[in-house]
Formats: structure tokens, sequence, C-alpha cells
């Protein structure tokens, strides 16, 4: 069992006096440095640094709303709220916005929680989901449904066996793949609308044969 990291009272007070960004990065530096290794391998786990998710929102386009936005591997939220920060400033378009962040890490989904609470309202609706995204993934293309104006995702770095639960729901959906990563901005993709949005972290083994 991994309990839930927990900030102290001083720690706490200063986090709730940064502005978010500054707030969710300080908060990803306390959980990665109290998360085992071991965890980090088992799920594909690296937490994605303010800056590069910053680049990585600036990288959308604006365009006519509504808009839904997937986060499938959300962990602490950086992704989800740095594209919610241009949103907010309406420099993705007008229009209102429903979040799907995926996070299976039950450690990380409150904290994640906490962090996209912020922006729920009038125009912004958050739903947080825990479970496999790949399954979720899987059931919704099945059932026809490509529902996402915009995907961005740090995809897990972990290889899946042939045999393995992920590589059949992959297969379901008509993806033959060796890596999670490649898995989720697979799915991510197939799940935007037409004329969708996608920024992903590639690594360069994407590229190798």
């Amino acid at each position: 069992m991994y309990g839930m990291a927990q900030l102290s009272p001083k720690d706490a007070a200063r986090q709730a006096a940064l502005p978010l960004a500054a707030s969710s990065e300080a908060l990803r530096h306390h959980i990665a440095a109290a998360t085992p290794r071991d965890r980090k391998t088992e799920l594909g786990q690296f937490m994605t640094p303010e800056p590069v998710a910053r680049f990585m929102a600036a990288m959308f386009r604006p365009t006519q709303g509504p808009y839904a936005l997937l986060d499938p591997g959300a962990g602490l939220g950086a992704l989800a709220t740095a594209a919610l920060d241009r949103w907010s400033r309406g420099e993705l378009g007008n229009g209102k916005i429903h979040v799907v962040a995926h996070e299976i890490d039950p450690r990380l989904r409150l904290h994640l929680a906490e962090v996209l609470a912020r922006y729920r309202g009038d125009r912004g609706a958050i739903h947080i989901a825990g479970g496999d995204y790949l399954a979720s993934a899987v059931e919704a293309l099945e059932a026809g449904r490509r529902e996402y104006s915009h995907a961005i995702l740090n995809p897990p770095y972990k290889k899946i066996a042939t045999t393995s639960e992920a590589r059949l729901l992959c297969r379901r959906a008509g993806l033959e793949t060796v890596n999670l990563y490649s898995a989720f901005v697979g799915l991510a993709l197939a799940q935007l609308r037409p004329g969708g949005q996608l920024v992903a972290i590639i690594p360069r083994s994407f590229c190798n044969g």
C-alpha cells in the first residue's frame, strides 16, 4: 500500500498562496519525491513539469467552442490546467468546456480533484475518471463516441506484453502496439471529433525501426 502524500500545514499554506501553475509544480516535486521508484515504473509514471505543460498547451489553435478536453493520464493535472488556463483567458476561443481527466493512481486523484476544482463553474465542467483509460476508450469507440475537441497527454511509458489485457484491448480498437504510450496516443486520436486537436509527448523511440 502507498499512502497519500501529505503536505505539512506550513507547506500547504505556502502552496495556497501561490498561483495555480506554481502551486501544481510545487506539488509535483513533493509527490514525485515521496513516490517509490518501483511504483513509478509499475505505472509508467512520469509527471509533466509546468514549463513543458505550458509549451504543449500553447500548441492548440483557437477554434469555435464548445470544447471537450481529454487528458488520458492526468497525474496532478499539469497538462489539463495549462490548457484550462488558455481557455479561461479566451485564447482557445469562446465557449463552454467539459474536461475529462483520467488518472488510474488513487493517490493522485484526490490532489487532481483539488487542482481542477478551481475551474468548475457555469462555463467549465470537470469529470475525473479512475480505472483503466484503455478500457474506457475502447468502450467509447465501440459505441461510436468520438466526442473530444482537444486532447493533451503525457502518456505512460511502459511495454505491454502480447497476451496482456492492455494488448487485447488495443486489438479491439484495431491497434497493434507494444507500448502504452502509443496505445494512449492512438486511442486519444481516435476519440477526437473531426477537426479535433491532439498534443502529446512522443519519445524518440516511436520512430525506431
